[in-house]
């Protein structure tokens, strides 16, 4: 999984940028993959599962490029359609007949969102350099801005304060600021008002519903 794998995460980049040459097959299904379904692909690993019952099993990871692309194969935030499983795991299984280096038996299918990774890249960027300042910004109103991959959160004190914010436009205009402040580090144009997700709590909140642990939030 991309999540946390900086090593994947940098040859998904090159594949990304034309740097990194494909496996003949892999080159192949991934063309496939993008003409039968109209997504775009950015990279495929074949590796195996490294622990669990599953172990030493072959496992494809196709990594799709967008939201869009990512969501289109999904039933729901875990699970891929069974007839696009069906139809890759066919359709790498019959490029691997011609490519013996290919291990196809009993293969795994996974999927990743690259520029799901890409935003939560970005977003950990913005946190350490730009959170702050823009608290600072609003020290009157923001207690501390804090995220998970690419979720932001603006914790302002209270309840009330929210209700305020957002009648007053002041919500608003941190969030654009956060949103000016994100884009720089968005390499490859993911960014936009429908990707952003930044939403507004409360310190109020963290300290009566999560004992005024950021862990507990986020767990």
């Amino acid at each position: 999984m991309l999540f946390g794998d900086s090593e994947l995460f940098a040859v998904a980049r090159s594949a990304k940028v034309g740097e990194y040459s494909l496996h003949t097959g892999l080159a192949e299904l991934r063309d496939w993959i993008s003409c039968e379904f109209n997504v775009s692909v950015v990279h495929i690993v074949l590796d195996h599962i490294e622990l669990g019952p599953a172990e030493g099993r072959p496992r494809l990871n196709v990594i799709l490029e967008t939201d869009k692309d990512f969501d289109s194969w999904k039933t729901d935030a875990i699970t891929i359609r069974s007839d696009v499983r069906d139809k890759v795991v066919r359709r790498f299984k019959k490029i691997a007949s011609v490519h013996p280096d290919l291990e196809s038996e009993n293969v795994h299918l996974i999927l990743d969102n690259f520029s799901d990774e890409c935003l939560g890249r970005a977003c950990s960027t913005f946190l350490k350099r730009d959170a702050k300042r823009i608290t600072n910004d609003f020290k009157q109103t923001i207690w501390q801005i804090d995220g998970f991959s690419r979720a932001l959160v603006v914790f302002l004190y209270t309840d009330d304060e929210i209700k305020k914010c957002s009648a007053d436009d002041t919500c608003k205009r941190i969030s654009q600021q956060c949103f000016n402040a994100l884009k720089p580090y968005d390499e490859f144009d993911y960014l936009t008002a429908d990707s952003f997700r930044l939403r507004f709590d409360s310190k109020e909140n963290l300290d009566n519903n999560y004992k005024g642990n950021l862990f507990y939030y986020w767990r």
